[in-house]
């Protein structure tokens, strides 16, 4: 009995020692927000300036603002005459103007922050506006995705023109003779605001010359379509591109996410571990772009990539499997995310994510070329991490060199030599990790040969001595 008692005490110990050193994986609780109650909250957009300020878009109740992070909320609908509202887009040189997308009564600008509302809908042709994208660059254009294809315009939304030449231009199979597939998403390259998505209810269009001429880039035009409800563009490498899709049987369409990673030219099929057929909503977090998330209309909440859509997980504690139609992630805290989902009419419609990252982790074991060094060579060392919000260095770090805690590099020229011992540690809101205590060896520079100046004048000289000997002997 008493040898029984030992091994079952020893098995413990085992059990609690491997628990000590197994991962911890950081729970993403959602929590209501406010009072609002909507049937449908389809967009969330975070002011770029502001992090606090966030507008709601919804389907019945118009454009929904909170100024202190989501913890209520007003409406700001004075003058809009369409409170089904689709899309938002805010101008990045002047955050106080906005421009919001009627579902069923065109386009309104707000130059208050949404404070009044104009409409804005000179030269459309269609009062039904899904999406919306700015011009990063020239604030002045706007694009518009309407049931009728995409407009443009050049004077802050004055006056629409079309900007329709090659998209929908030929008769989709399936579709009623002339119908035209509607533009849910548009999207601009942040590097190159020339460049532009649309996806739209059956296939995926690209121009590259500010909505000029378009081409299909994901779908066949006859029975193969792509239903796209989402499309973003990581912005650390604009070459990638993701998009979230519906299925749809009459169409053969295919549900779930894709991924590009040159610019469209070929995609990837995505969804491993999605309990999903319908996702509404895609957002990157902006300081970790291999982080991705994807809103599930079907029922099972929300998902998260951690390597850039190769395998997802479900992050739904709180969320009770409720249809999710919009994401948006706190662009000044990673941690923070913002749900929108189909609530019905009586109960809340907003969510707020905590604590989404996992716990941190760091590797890269310091080699030769990072634990030696020498008096005026450039050194730099940066470890390897993942969900890493900020990193810190402790220690003595070598005269000379800098530290940059966003990325988690040492770098510079050292000025003198001696031996510096350094921690390096990742932290995010859900906990730490360090790289083992390493040893920096700075070498002295190498004593330099003293070079004679002039030396290419003494042959020169030794001559002329020796002629002026001569002469003298004569």
């Amino acid at each position: 009995m008493l040898k029984r008692m030992k091994w079952l005490c020893g098995a413990l110990l085992m059990f609690l020692l491997v628990l000590m050193f197994v991962p911890v994986m950081a729970a993403t609780t959602w929590q209501p927000m406010g009072e609002l109650t909507s049937g449908l909250t389809r967009a969330l957009v975070i002011d770029p300036i502001n992090s606090q300020t966030i507008y709601a878009v919804t389907v019945d109740k118009g454009v929904i603002k909170s100024t202190n992070g989501g913890t209520s909320w007003n409406a700001v609908n004075r003058g809009l005459t369409d409170i089904s509202i689709a899309a938002l887009a805010i101008d990045l040189s002047t955050t106080q103007t906005i421009y919001a997308a009627g579902a069923l009564g065109g386009l309104f600008k707000s130059v208050d922050g949404g404070g009044s509302w104009s409409v804005s809908s000179n030269g459309l042709i269609s009062t039904r506006v899904y999406s919306l994208a700015i011009d990063p660059t020239h604030s002045q254009t706007v694009y518009a995705g309407t049931e009728v294809g995409v407009f443009k315009s050049t004077n802050g939304g004055s006056s629409w023109n079309p900007a329709n030449s090659g998209l929908f231009n030929a008769q989709i199979s399936g579709l009623p003779h002339q119908s035209q597939p509607s533009v849910y998403v548009l999207a601009i390259d942040p590097n190159n605001s020339q460049t532009i998505y649309a996806g739209t209810s059956t296939d995926v269009f690209k121009s590259t010359n500010g909505g000029g001429a378009w081409s299909r880039i994901i779908g066949d035009g006859s029975d193969e379509h792509i239903y796209v409800r989402s499309l973003v563009i990581d912005p650390s490498n604009p070459q990638t591109i993701y998009i979230g899709t519906k299925w749809n049987s009459a169409f053969r369409a295919y549900g779930g996410v894709f991924k590009s990673t040159n610019g469209g030219d070929s995609w990837s099929y995505i969804s491993t571990g999605l309990a999903t057929t319908y996702v509404y909503s895609l957002v990157i977090d902006p300081i970790n772009p291999q982080t991705v998330y994807a809103a599930d209309y079907d029922g099972s909440g929300v998902f998260k990539s951690t390597n850039g859509g190769n395998s997802w997980s479900a992050v739904n504690s709180g969320l009770d499997n409720m249809k999710v139609a919009s994401l948006a992630v706190d662009p000044t805290n990673c941690q923070t995310i913002y749900a929108g989902v189909f609530s019905g009419t009586s109960a809340n419609s907003l969510y707020k994510g905590l604590s989404i990252l996992d716990v941190p982790t760091i590797s890269s074991t310091p080699d030769a070329t990072a634990t030696t060094s020498t008096v005026g060579t450039a050194y730099s060392f940066t470890p390897s991490s993942t969900d890493a919000s900020s990193f810190s260095i402790s220690g003595s770090v070598p005269p000379g060199m800098t530290f940059n805690t966003m990325t988690g590099t040492l770098s510079g020229t050292p000025t003198t030599a001696g031996s510096y011992n350094i921690v390096i540690t990742v932290i995010n809101a859900s906990g730490s990790a360090s790289l083992p205590a390493f040893t920096i060896n700075v070498a002295p520079k190498p004593a330099s040969v003293p070079v004679m100046e002039g030396w290419w004048l003494l042959p020169g000289m030794l001559a002329g001595v020796g002629i002026f000997a001569r002469r003298r002997k004569e």
